[in-house]
């Protein structure tokens, strides 16, 4: 088994082992069983498994025949939880077609992902889980009315003012478009939206192509509803890109991912690849599947493996998240610097140098808040960010040496 962090993350591996082998058909319990014997301290696992988004998987390992070994007061403490967790994220799902529906009176293209819609793709069960937030798509010549539709619905900017500073509704918009997301609450029941215009913050440069993307997804229903969906392709895909944009840094996104892929064993791999290959995603999908088969010995289809097994740049990457000190430890990294990782994980040259560039220069907060500029110089920001950050490297390289 995967060497991580804690026993308690090896845990939660081998839960979601024994559920992909439930689903497949197998026994995957005994090894889980092992471990379930073994642990000294309950409250550390059950930490372990709300930090990770898996308190939904245990609790279904714990109703399985086997493994046998949970505690009845633990067993007892996840049903009671299961319940709480399943009633909720039913509400959220009838909150999501609400919201679905009001925009698409207005004519606005909507597409959710992850939340509800992805426990039932994924688990078959939308209690199975975790999530605190609705999260949808909106093409970028609809974001803006569609933010307006959202305000007239009782919702409110929950991002905005930052520090004191109250952004005018172009540098809102600039900002907006920086991170390809909104985050919008309603104060009466404190439901929270994430509308995007992506699936990754600009300066990242994960793209998908958005046009096709758009002539691909189709009406179809959900829960008695007719709702814009992704194709299964485009879906693992937009999961791959959600766990590389946060380093993979919760066992709940390999997770997801390999019970989308068991979940859905139609999927046409030759469109998977095609689609990867000309978006430069490549290496990101050959780090998710070899996660998902390090981590929970997945079997790959074969075009898949043979991706995965080639790229050298992948294993190392894989080798370097599943075994570091900080591998799924639940922190985050700073996206606004350069890193490795994100120059490592494009394949193309020309994805690199874009990456290189949008971090350089793409504008964010903190720029707009320490020089007030009208709106018509709000290109100079630009500049402003690059002299700023010239001026830090500097002053830290004399500090170094003096």
């Amino acid at each position: 088994m995967i060497e991580v962090s804690n026993s308690e993350q090896q845990v939660l591996i081998a839960c979601v082992r024994a559920s992909l082998a439930a689903r497949l058909g197998g026994d995957g319990g005994a090894g889980l069983e092992v471990l379930i014997s073994g642990v000294e301290d309950w409250s550390k696992l059950v930490q372990a498994a709300k930090d990770h988004g898996m308190f939904g998987l245990l609790w279904y390992c714990s109703t399985l025949d086997q493994p046998s070994g949970f505690p009845e007061d633990i067993k007892y403490a996840l049903d009671r939880f299961s319940e709480s967790q399943r009633a909720e994220n039913t509400k959220m799902a009838g909150k999501l077609l609400e919201v679905l529906e009001i925009l698409a009176r207005e004519g606005i293209q909507a597409a959710p992902f992850k939340g509800p819609l992805l426990a039932e793709s994924a688990y078959n069960d939308v209690g199975l889980r975790t999530f605190w937030d609705l999260d949808f798509l909106v093409p970028e010549p609809e974001f803006d009315r569609a933010l307006s539709v959202l305000e007239q619905c009782g919702f409110h900017n929950v991002g905005q003012p930052l520090g004191g500073y109250a952004f005018n509704p172009h540098q809102l918009s600039a900002l907006w478009r920086y991170w390809c997301q909104a985050v919008y609450q309603r104060e009466d029941d404190k439901l929270s939206l994430e509308p995007h215009l992506a699936f990754a913050p600009a300066a990242l440069a994960l793209e998908f192509d958005m046009d096709r993307l758009w002539r691909r997804i189709r009406r179809r229903e959900w829960r008695g509803q007719q709702i814009w969906q992704f194709e299964p392709e485009d879906e693992l895909l937009i999961l791959c890109l959600q766990g590389t944009k946060p380093y993979w840094d919760s066992l709940k996104l390999p997770a997801d991912l390999a019970h989308f892929m068991v979940n859905h064993p139609a999927l046409d791999w030759d469109k998977v690849l095609e689609r990867a290959t000309t978006q430069g995603f490549q290496r990101l999908l050959a780090l998710a599947m070899l996660l998902v088969e390090r981590l929970f010995g997945l079997k790959l289809p074969e075009g898949v493996a043979n991706l995965a097994h080639a790229d050298k740049r992948a294993a190392a990457i894989c080798e370097r998240l599943l075994h570091q000190e900080r591998a799924f430890a639940y922190a985050s990294t700073d996206v606004y610097k350069v890193s490795r990782y994100h120059l490592a994980i494009r394949e193309r040259l020309r994805d690199k140098l874009r990456y290189l560039w949008r971090v350089s220069t793409r504008v964010r907060e903190p720029y707009i808040e320490f020089v007030r500029l009208p709106d018509s110089l709000f290109w100079a920001y630009s500049l402003v960010k690059v002299a700023s950050d010239a001026y830090v490297a500097i002053r830290t390289q004399v500090r170094r040496f003096t």
